[in-house]
């Protein structure tokens, strides 16, 4: 970055856009200039950050209501279109990123992601913490071992099922959609399909029950016993979800259905939902 350029540069962001051309009131240029030779291509303070060209965002039009600090990198995976860094007096808050996916520090200090810059969490309960209903399913060794897990039997009328619920935690991103999963493994090195079903309710904290809806996940068992599996159900609608919400659930396995073909137990380790969330927490102890 040439000297001339770096000078007019730091005069830009720093100077609200109706002081006339020159330093903004106050600012006194340190003896020697803002180290105008060494700052030049190839001085020994050269501005370089690894691959990058280091760019003040628009130094011409500054935020006239305020010093409106915005910088701007170019290169290899930098988002175009906007600044990477923004302050903005107006609201008090600070961007990190891009024009749309980028983290905000808003002016309480609460920190906000936007767009890509989202997460995913995962809550998980052990299958052994779940309650059971009419058709429990036993209790087995893991792989011979002392350790224990729910096996859901291949055969037969009864569908083994498990019961629970899961609150919308704090940092969930509310409106958005989650994917609920099982974890589990084949007890046998014996092909086929083991199909999961998930009946549930996801419900406001103050609402009422207006029904159930049920989904379903196929997977094959793999033929190698004790082999760790994951199914995914579809991704289930969010967008009328808020933090609280009670998601309550039923996971069950029907060995009447058809398309369960696997007749051995499958054991389950634990039943999970993944979620995406946005902030570390919520502000209050009810809404965001």
């Amino acid at each position: 970055m040439k000297a001339a350029q770096l000078q007019r540069e730091i005069a830009g962001v720093y100077r609200p856009a109706s002081t006339p051309v020159g330093p903004r009131p106050g600012f006194t240029a340190p003896a020697g200039g803002v180290h105008v030779t060494s700052h030049e291509d190839g001085g020994a303070d050269e501005l370089n950050v690894a691959g990058l060209s280091g760019v003040l965002a628009d130094p011409q039009t500054p935020d006239p209501a305020g010093l409106d600090l915005e910088v701007q990198f170019n290169g290899a995976g930098v988002q175009a279109g906007a600044p990477n860094i923004r302050y903005d007096p107006a609201t008090d808050t600070t961007r990190l990123g891009g024009a749309s996916h980028y983290t905000e520090i808003e002016a309480d200090g609460t920190i906000r992601c936007n767009g890509d810059a989202t997460t995913w969490d995962d809550v998980n309960i052990s299958g052994l913490a779940l309650g059971t209903g009419p058709a429990a399913p036993a209790v087995i060794a893991i792989a011979g071992t002392g350790i224990r897990a729910y096996a859901f039997v291949g055969t037969g009328v009864l569908a083994d099922e498990l019961h629970g619920s899961i609150e919308s935690l704090h940092d969930f991103l509310e409106a958005s959609d989650i994917v609920a999963h099982v974890h589990w493994m084949p007890t046998t090195n014996d092909a086929g399909n083991v199909k999961w079903q998930l009946e549930y309710i996801w419900i406001s904290r103050t609402g009422a029950v207006a029904g159930s809806t049920t989904i379903s996940v196929t997977t094959a068992a793999g033929g190698t016993a004790w082999t760790m599996k994951r199914s995914d159900f579809p991704a289930i609608d969010g967008s009328a979800r808020e933090i609280g919400d009670r998601f309550i659930f039923r996971i069950f396995r029907d060995p009447a259905d058809a398309a369960d073909t696997y007749a051995f137990d499958a054991a389950v380790m634990d039943f999970g939902v993944h979620y995406q969330k946005d902030t570390m927490g919520s502000r209050a102890v009810a809404s965001k």
